[in-house]
């Protein structure tokens, strides 16, 4: 597959030719590199890919799923406090997010911060107890 997507992005007599080389190529490494468990290449190529990747095309979701993958290598790289970073903007949009706050109280441990970890698992405490309701 990472061959196919590599031969589609030197070919420069399609009209998307620049996306797939800009864009396409750098998150299918990042996912082939996460896969195999290379953190430190999954987050470069994917860094290189996620601000374009609305190029692509692909739902919101689609796309939500490269940056959770790029999170998850933040996290499993010991770049705790670069995961907060994106956990925080994500929070922007899902504030009572019981996943995000638990990951978010995660990172905040990891960077050596009790307190905002506390908080974060009280807010997904707090979530989790209203939907059961």
């Amino acid at each position: 597959l990472l061959e196919a997507i590599e031969q589609r992005a030197e070919d420069e007599s399609q009209f998307d030719h620049l996306v797939w080389r800009d864009v396409a190529i750098w998150a299918a490494h990042g996912i082939a590199a996460h896969a195999v468990g290379d953190w430190d290449d999954a987050i470069r190529f994917l860094g290189k890919a996620l601000p374009r990747m609305a190029e692509c095309g692909g739902s919101h979701a689609q796309r939500d799923l490269f940056e959770q993958i790029h999170l998850d290598a933040l996290m499993q790289s010991g770049q705790a406090s670069k995961a907060q970073q994106v956990l925080e903007m994500r929070r922007t949009f899902d504030p009572g997010g019981v996943p995000l706050n638990m990951l978010l109280a995660d990172a905040y441990h990891k960077t050596g911060l009790p307190d905002q970890a506390f908080v974060a698992q009280k807010r997904a405490n707090a979530s989790r107890a209203a939907l059961a309701k």
